[in-house]
């Protein structure tokens, strides 16, 4: 709505088109979560805090790496496959596609930790603090647009930044809910895959400059994604 009220109908299309690549690949990150929530449900049920503990963090790492390894190779070659899809793809459309997929990124450690917050079933912290951020949400855009000739992306750009603050407070609610909680742990897993992002994302982009071929481009980036994921 507020993205019509600055740029028309026409930001409609990109938006579409982002929002159909991010639930098809958010699709298979959520799988690990129905996978693994009867599961955190039953430990905690039995008292188990360290194995629910443990299964939280193994959700986490599966879910994370899932989601880098579907994800990764469309961020880097964004361009071409939009290009193989539409043919004509609307402008903006590959920088909407790729905040929206690291959104998934980030959806898939924080899913997984407010479902140990479902489990625990102390919601109301936690629901107040979601609805604010909801409701702040469209307001902050808008003045974003009001105050400076900001690009549509900037909307896309805010709620990502909202989201990492959502997540980072929803770890510290859930930490004092359960002790038995790492977050240096957490945080130390994160640290290790945004190293490994930067590795990935450095390799990636010297075979993209010195491959002029998209598909050719695709596979290698996509090869070479999977193997440093896995080997790190």
């Amino acid at each position: 709505f507020v993205l019509n009220m600055f740029f028309g109908v026409v930001i409609n299309a990109v938006t579409g088109i982002a929002s159909t690549v991010q639930s098809t690949l958010s699709a298979f990150s959520n799988n690990v979560l129905v996978a693994i929530k009867p599961q955190i449900t039953k430990r905690f049920a039995l008292g188990k805090i360290n194995e629910m503990m443990n299964l939280i963090m193994s959700g986490i790492r599966f879910s994370l790496l899932l989601q880098l390894m579907l994800s990764l190779p469309i961020i880097l070659c964004m361009d071409y496959i939009l290009h193989l899809w539409l043919k004509n793809p609307p402008s903006d459309c590959a920088s909407f596609c790729r905040v929206m997929l690291y959104s998934n990124i980030l959806g898939s450690v924080s899913q997984v930790v407010y479902s140990g917050i479902q489990t625990v079933g102390r919601l109301k912290s936690v629901s107040i603090f979601r609805n604010v951020v909801y409701i702040a949400t469209p307001i902050l855009i808008y003045l974003a647009f009001l105050l400076h000739d900001f690009p549509p992306i900037t909307s896309y750009i805010i709620i990502l930044f909202l989201q990492i603050i959502a997540a980072i407070i929803e770890m510290v609610i859930f930490s004092n809910m359960i002790k038995e909680f790492n977050v240096p742990k957490l945080l130390s897993l994160i640290l290790k895959v945004i190293l490994i992002l930067v590795v990935i994302i450095f390799i990636n982009r010297c075979i993209i400059n010195s491959s002029t071929h998209g598909l050719i481009q695709f596979v290698l980036v996509s090869i070479c994604t999977e193997i440093l994921l896995l080997a790190g």
